[in-house]
């Protein structure tokens, strides 16, 4: 069974597009997760760097910030959620930080911006991507329509002789045409 170039094209589009459309979809609710945890965690603080923690996933040099602070007497230690690398601070360092009064450990640094520039990225690579499989299938229609138009159906007339001394005179529907017919000559040399 013969696949038709339109469908694997139309395929390879869509596929292109779906890649894109999950990329954006990341990228937003990052996005929009950071936006509703600085929206909760209304209640300022300073904390500490007291230890930079490197992912536990071997393949990744991803370093995460453990803070430290104090609220209404009790010590927290958490470990952020979003990693870099090199490490964003150094361990001793102060930071300004947001918590959610009714659940400390929930917290906002707004210093911190692995997760806007991840969600950034995703979100422009999502778009970019999508862009792209609607670009291709456009590109190459054009593509197609100038190769048929420049191949154009005019009309050329030849007159050779031909190696048995007879006048060949005949109408060529094409240039392809007329160049079929040059080698087909040249072959009687």
């Amino acid at each position: 069974m013969k696949i038709k170039y339109n469908k694997v094209l139309a395929i390879v589009s869509a596929a292109v597009i779906l890649f894109g459309a999950i990329f954006a979809a990341v990228g937003m609710i990052l996005g929009v997760v950071r936006k509703n945890r600085e929206k909760r965690c209304t209640y300022k603080l300073t904390a500490t760097v007291c230890e930079n923690v490197r992912s536990r996933d071997s393949d990744s040099k991803a370093v995460y910030p453990v803070y430290s602070y104090t609220y209404k007497g009790q010590q927290y230690r958490i470990r952020s959620s979003s990693g870099s690398y090199p490490p964003q601070f150094s361990v001793g360092e102060k930071v300004e930080m947001y918590i959610d009064p009714d659940d400390p450990k929930v917290f906002f640094v707004p210093d911190d911006k692995t997760t806007r520039t991840v969600s950034l990225v995703f979100t422009i690579l999502g778009f970019v991507f999508a862009a792209l499989g609607l670009f291709i299938p456009l590109a190459i229609a054009i593509a197609r329509g100038r190769r048929e138009a420049g191949s154009g159906e005019e009309l050329v007339y030849v007159s050779n002789e031909r190696s048995d001394g007879a006048l060949d005179g005949d109408y060529i529907s094409s240039v392809a045409e007329y160049n079929r017919y040059e080698d087909e000559d040249s072959r009687y040399d």
